[in-house]
């Protein structure tokens, strides 16, 4: 008799222990995971950080250089992965954007007595920043090789390379404006059957 009230006495508190145990880990386990709520808030909160980060980055890829990221970006991630003579014809047409000697630079040109050098008054681009390129820079860059009697299709392409330097800075979130060069009209065609050779050519 003695027994058996003992077995009955402990069979309540056995099931109210593993109630209590069970209880424990219900709510360990919600405040590790966190009410839906919550959860949400969390996830919300990591992707305001994350859009921070990403804006933080692009405002300031948007201070870069023109010179700058045409040397750590445009070249590496675009051009480089062009033909070979791609290359050499977009070595060419930015020496008309950037001083010719950057650019020499960049390519790691080897020295040549017949290479280009800077023009005295040219509107070069090396020191405009990204966020500070407008039409009027592109346009004053048109009308100068036109002047100096720039072939047509060597003025066309000046203004491609411009507009693909401002795509690829919208492609890494750097420029996030209308791109300047779409607002700028090429002069009008002439016709200079002579001075019409590959662009690759014009030192």
């Amino acid at each position: 008799m003695h027994r058996q009230h003992i077995q009955h006495t402990e069979q309540p508190q056995s099931e109210t222990s593993v109630r209590s145990r069970s209880g424990l880990k219900a709510r360990v386990s919600g405040r590790r995971s966190g009410s839906p709520q919550k959860v949400s808030m969390r996830r919300a909160s990591r992707e305001r950080i994350a859009h921070t980060s990403h804006y933080r980055a692009a405002g300031e890829g948007a201070q870069m250089k023109i010179e700058y990221f045409v040397k750590t970006k445009f070249i590496p991630e675009h051009v480089q992965h062009k033909s070979r003579g791609a290359q050499t014809q977009y070595q060419a047409i930015l020496k008309h954007i950037l001083r010719p000697e950057t650019v020499d630079q960049i390519f790691a040109s080897a020295t040549s007595k017949a290479r280009l050098t800077s023009v005295p008054d040219w509107p070069y681009l090396d020191d405009v920043r990204l966020c500070d390129l407008k039409a009027e820079h592109v346009r004053k860059i048109l009308l100068f090789a036109s002047s100096r009697h720039y072939s047509w299709q060597t003025v066309h392409y000046i203004k491609n390379v411009i507009g693909a330097i401002i795509t690829h800075a919208r492609q890494k979130g750097y420029f996030n404006s209308r791109s300047p060069v779409s607002e700028v009209k090429l002069p009008a065609r002439f016709r200079r059957p002579e001075e019409d050779f590959a662009i690759w050519q014009r030192r």
